[in-house]
């Protein structure tokens, strides 16, 4: 199986899959971040667990960011993780289809973030403005650029393309996935 990361920071996630996953010496991980930095720092952390060319700059916008070899860049599975939060909304269903497009047959694409018209969501959008405005920090300043998705809306754009969607929510966290087969 190929897994990919789309936004892979510091490699964090994909250390943990690596851990975590039975067969994991049976699964080859990728990986791309839009940061130089980011990309130095995943190929330091997963140094031994793959190799360094697998995890590269790229741009979740990018159809060439999800070639890595002579495969044909399709992915049984990829996951991004926070990512589109960080993208305008008007980018954001362009990004998961992207990113749909390279599932191989089977696959699945999951997209991690914070649901925009959840209890949660709202209550971040509200620190954020106040934050944004008075200057008042009840969050970081960088968390006043992250448009949280519509992850509904993101699902219904793809079932209109024929995809089959399904929205979860995870036990453990605030977050919840969109799940596209």
């Amino acid at each position: 199986m190929r897994i990919l990361e789309c936004g892979c920071g510091n490699g964090g996630w994909l250390a943990l899959l690596a851990q975590v996953l039975p067969d994991a010496r049976e699964v080859q991980f990728y990986g791309f971040d839009i940061s130089v930095e980011m990309v130095a720092l995943a190929r330091e952390r997963l140094r031994g667990i793959m190799p360094p060319e697998r995890i590269q700059v790229g741009n979740l916008l990018e159809g060439g960011s999800y070639d890595f070899d002579t495969r044909g860049g399709t992915f049984g599975l990829i996951f991004a993780y926070d990512v589109i939060q960080q993208l305008p909304r008007s980018l954001q269903a362009s990004a998961c289809e992207m990113m749909a497009h390279r599932m191989a047959p089977g696959g699945a694409l999951v997209v991690f973030d914070h649901e925009r018209l959840s209890l949660y969501g709202a209550k971040m959008g509200f620190k954020k403005i106040v934050t944004r405005i008075t200057r008042i920090p009840l969050v970081p300043r960088y968390f006043c650029a992250a448009r949280y998705p519509s992850l509904r809306s993101l699902g219904r754009r793809m079932a209109a393309r024929g995809w089959t969607v399904n929205i979860r929510r995870s036990r453990l966290s605030p977050k919840r996935a969109l799940v596209v087969c």
